[in-house]
């Protein structure tokens, strides 16, 4: 199962409106076959790992490892208990049940009929954790939003100039990398778009970015800016109202990118709204890098499922930029989290609390 777990990480970010899935196939204790599932109306991860053993008589009495419950219905791509049963598979373990109510324990009930044996929650927690996204846009139909924060150890973002780059380490940003990987899509306000100039690339992979989503009240996002002008413009979305220019909107457009008009909410780009069209498009898991402002508009309406914070062995004090903008909150009010990971990470430290009941 450690196996199919790794196999199933290796297309975070990739197979959205679906879960990552893994699997691996065993027989008599070897190893014989991996399968990943590589995207959306592209064969599953049992399926491909099948189709990997050369010799059909070879997948008698084998065991099957799968991170979710095997899919019981046919959709874009045929069901999967079918194909585990015709390929003569004696034994299927999985990781968690699919967290859809209309199929959960379905395959199990299959495969049980079919003289399969059947084992669940081998590993359950770390399944769990790898479909957590899906999952919530399950229930929730919007994506499940990490907030990453970079802030010295007063909390300040940045220097009385707005200047931020750089305050976590290298280390740091390289697992702000990872964590682009398995997003499908990475959010900034227009204020960190213009001040920074970031590109939002999955660096070691180009060819697999993510959305880019710019949100930009008043469409003041520069034209020259790396999300409008690089090889992937046409993956940047920019979320904006009836506030702005439409000759902006209009040369936005021309440069490739998706130019979403939403509903104000207190004159800025109603967050909720936004969180509910990025659902609408699958979009399962948003990370956004800031900044205050849009970091405190998040946190206010309560769509942080995670808040990674990366405290650098720093000070500013006095006039540096508040990891949340606004007047913030008072201490009966504010925003209730639990602390779920704190670890170093180089000469930083990383603190991770999720949003109490998610």
């Amino acid at each position: 199962m450690t196996r199919a777990l790794l196999n199933a990480r290796k297309a975070e970010g990739l197979t959205r409106p679906n879960p990552p899935v893994g699997a691996v196939l065993v027989k008599r204790g070897k190893w014989i076959a991996d399968g990943v599932h590589r995207g959306a109306g592209q064969a599953h991860a049992e399926v491909n790992a099948i189709a990997r053993v050369d010799d059909p008589k070879f997948l008698q009495d084998s065991t099957l490892y799968v991170t979710l419950e095997p899919c019981s219905t046919k959709g874009q791509t045929g069901a999967c208990t079918h194909a585990i049963i015709d390929a003569g598979v004696r034994r299927v373990v999985y990781s968690v049940r699919d967290p859809n109510p209309a199929h959960t324990g379905r395959a199990r009930r299959i495969l049980k009929r079919a003289g399969i044996d059947v084992t669940e929650h081998v590993m359950h927690e770390e399944g769990q954790q790898l479909i957590t996204p899906f999952a919530h846009w399950m229930q929730h139909r919007r994506p499940y939003v990490r907030l990453k924060v970079a802030a010295t150890l007063d909390g300040r973002l940045a220097d009385r100039n707005h200047r931020s780059q750089w305050i976590s380490s290298p280390a740091s940003r390289g697992v702000v990398q990872n964590m682009r990987k398995s997003a499908d899509a990475v959010m900034i306000g227009v204020g960190t778009a213009i001040a920074d100039d970031p590109s939002l690339l999955y660096r070691r992979a180009p060819r697999q970015n993510r959305f880019r989503v710019i949100v930009d009240t008043h469409a003041r996002l520069r034209l020259t800016s790396q999300v409008l002008n690089d090889a992937f413009a046409s993956r940047t979305i920019v979320a904006t109202t009836k506030l702005a220019d439409p000759k902006r909107l209009r040369a936005i457009r021309a440069k490739g990118a998706t130019v979403w008009i939403l509903p104000l909410h207190q004159n800025r780009v109603s967050l909720r709204q936004l969180m509910r069209r990025l659902g609408r498009e699958g979009i399962l898991s948003l990370l956004c890098e800031g900044g205050g402002g849009i970091a405190h508009g998040l946190m206010q309406c309560d769509l942080v499922d995670e808040l990674h914070t990366f405290l650098a062995p720093k000070c500013l004090g006095g006039e540096g930029l508040a990891m949340f903008a606004g007047q913030g909150w008072t201490l009966g009010k504010a925003p209730a989290l639990t602390f779920s990971d704190v670890r170093r990470i180089g000469p930083d430290i990383l603190v991770v609390a999720t949003r109490q009941g998610a």
